[in-house]
């Protein structure tokens, strides 16, 4: 069930921006700050759940009450996006000028989607304290789950193969393409051999031919000297490992520059095996659960989300005030609606900034804080 909420939750907080900014013909600014707001909310909304999860209703029937909420706010959204009369005509093409979104449009539109916040955020802590209980850790049998574990796994697996292979007639289908690491070593090969050239200041002059796939990239500045590879000479014939195309170059970009962060596998046990400690800070393997009081552990995860809370709604007044600042006198704005006119790269640096006052922050408050250690109580039969 944590999948398929996630999964949903996933769905749309991606797409929300896109949405407001395509559909709703919303600013930049504006759609990020409230995809900011609502983010805020849904993690808000967690202490909601947290407080009658463990005071009233419990943790199992709290998770199905907002459950339930959630999907009546995803059945909300999806009507809202379906019908044409809850939401603005598409801009004309070409036309820099759209029909505004009506009170009714958006109102119905932003309600549907804070119920679905109400119910995300209200279940997440419900629903991961209610998990939790189903273990006891003082029983050595419960450490024994692994065949059940692999077992529901390994079915779910099964099923979703079965479904992916069920949808074959219904796929639409990509001409293959070459050989993806041949095509991302010619580039840097064909570069060094032609490191005399010089490439042409005009880049439509690179050599971009038909593609077999049906997209190709554009051209950008990142790592000039990969252009060489695409810049034409009279003495070369159209081969691939003479001359690649602007595509070609791109694709080596991207691989360049995406950073994949490895932090799923083995990080818990290294956590648990390593010397943790920094000066006399020592810094727990696991940490939020584990150190609230078990009659308030849903509480102790509704205020852990909480957290992302205040760093959403933070985040969309950072937005507002940015926007607001740079604008003042002739000055256009970091954050516009056309982003190659503006200054995300600005933005970006005070961020930096924020995050590294952030990160001193928090080695202040590990400082002060002091690791709670829990006994265990048999409780007697009587």
């Amino acid at each position: 069930m944590q999948f398929v909420s996630t999964l949903a939750y996933a769905g749309t907080v991606t797409n929300l921006v896109v949405y407001l900014t395509d559909k709703l013909h919303e600013s930049n600014a504006s759609a990020a700050s409230n995809v900011n707001n609502w983010t805020g909310a849904v993690y808000l909304c967690s202490l909601i759940g947290a407080f009658f999860g463990d005071a009233y209703w419990g943790r199992y029937l709290s998770s199905v009450i907002f459950l339930f909420i959630y999907f009546i706010g995803m059945v909300l959204s999806t009507i809202s996006v379906s019908l044409h009369s809850l939401r603005p005509p598409d801009c004309a093409s070409g036309s820099t000028t759209c029909r505004k979104t009506s009170t009714k449009q958006a109102g119905f539109f932003y309600f549907s989607i804070y119920v679905q916040a109400l119910g995300c955020g209200a279940f997440q802590p419900c629903n991961t304290a209610f998990g939790a209980d189903q273990f006891d850790e003082d029983d050595p049998k419960e450490h024994q789950g692994y065949k059940l574990g692999y077992s529901i796994s390994t079915a779910a697996l099964g099923l979703s193969l079965l479904l992916y292979i069920a949808g074959t007639p219904l796929y639409r289908y990509d001409k293959l393409g070459d050989n993806p690491f041949t095509r991302v070593f010619q580039v840097p090969i064909v570069a060094i051999r032609k490191y005399r050239v010089q490439v042409p200041q005009d880049v439509s002059l690179l050599y971009q031919a038909e593609e077999k796939q049906s997209r190709v990239l554009p051209h950008t500045s990142q790592f000039r000297f990969l252009d060489k590879a695409a810049t034409m000479t009279n003495d070369e014939e159209k081969n691939p490992w003479q001359l690649c195309t602007v595509t070609q170059v791109e694709e080596v970009n991207i691989f360049f520059s995406t950073t994949y962060n490895q932090i799923l596998t083995l990080f818990v046990e290294q956590g648990s095996a390593m010397d943790t400690r920094m000066g006399s800070i020592k810094i727990p393997a696991s940490f939020f659960y584990d150190q609230a009081p078990e009659a308030l552990r849903g509480i102790g995860s509704g205020l852990e989300l909480s957290c992302f809370a205040m760093g959403s709604f933070l985040s969309s007044g950072l937005v507002s005030a940015v926007t607001s600042i740079t604008k003042r006198g002739n000055n256009p704005g970091w954050i516009l609606n056309n982003l190659n006119n503006g200054h995300l790269d600005y933005f970006y640096w005070l961020l930096v900034v924020l995050a590294t006052l952030n990160f001193l922050l928090y080695l202040m408050a590990a400082r002060w804080y002091r690791y709670t250690t829990f006994e265990s109580v048999i409780a007697a039969d009587l």
